[in-house]
């Protein structure tokens, strides 16, 4: 028990231990502290959900705060990184909102061509499972049909993954600006946020169509 304490200790530590330190290492170490809260807070309703008492969701606390800081550091670092890479803020957020521009663009244009392509598969696939009651078209065919329905899941998959990537990326980088510091950058690195956010929904209800879809192809 008490080793659990000491290590939710050093995370709120690592969290107040930002002064002093320069702008990126700040970002490190602010990335590893939110990691750490965020893998506590879940890790302990998982040890609470397992072992059902009060030790069970402490440890469980303990070790997501663990995993959680080692891939908030990971992130933290990497959005340092980046920052490092330009001549001052300002650059780096004008870098940043263009990046969420172009692939909340694309991912809109996606989600448009894709509501097409889910259109065309629903109505073949129900023509084929009518047909396939009535024993007029193949087993073979059903497969082809639940093979097209598959692939253009997986390319789905791929555009959410890399829109969602996208997106905590840049929450990420909203969470490290100081209040009051660009606030033009923001406002705009915000409103692109939310458009990138309602785009990644509309994303995934789509996938989650396509794989019903798939599923009622079974024969």
């Amino acid at each position: 028990m008490k080793k659990v304490c000491c290590f939710l200790l050093s995370s709120t530590l690592l969290l107040s231990g930002c002064a002093g330190m320069n702008d990126s290492d700040t970002t490190r170490a602010q990335g590893a502290g939110v990691g750490a809260a965020g893998g506590a807070a879940a890790g302990g309703i998982l040890g609470q959900l397992i072992g059902k008492d009060s030790t069970s969701t402490l440890l469980g606390a303990a070790i997501g705060a663990a995993v959680g800081a080692g891939a908030g550091y990971f992130y933290g670092n990497h959005v340092a990184n980046q920052k490092e890479k330009f001549a001052s803020q300002e650059d780096w957020l004008n870098a940043c909102i263009v990046s969420a521009t172009k692939t909340n663009q694309e991912t809109r244009a996606y989600n448009e061509k894709l509501a097409a392509q889910i259109t065309s598969l629903k109505a073949r696939s129900k023509a084929l499972k009518k047909s396939y009651k009535k024993k007029t078209v193949t087993r073979a065919e059903m497969l082809a049909q639940k093979q097209k329905v598959e692939n253009t899941l997986k390319t789905a998959q791929r555009h959410l993954d890399k829109a969602k990537y996208e997106l905590k990326e840049q929450q990420t980088v909203v969470q490290h600006i100081k209040p009051g510091e660009s606030p033009e950058q923001s406002r705009v690195l915000n409103s692109r946020i939310a458009d990138l956010k309602k785009a990644v929904n509309n994303l995934e209800k789509k996938t989650e169509t396509l794989a019903s879809l798939s599923a009622t192809m079974s024969v």
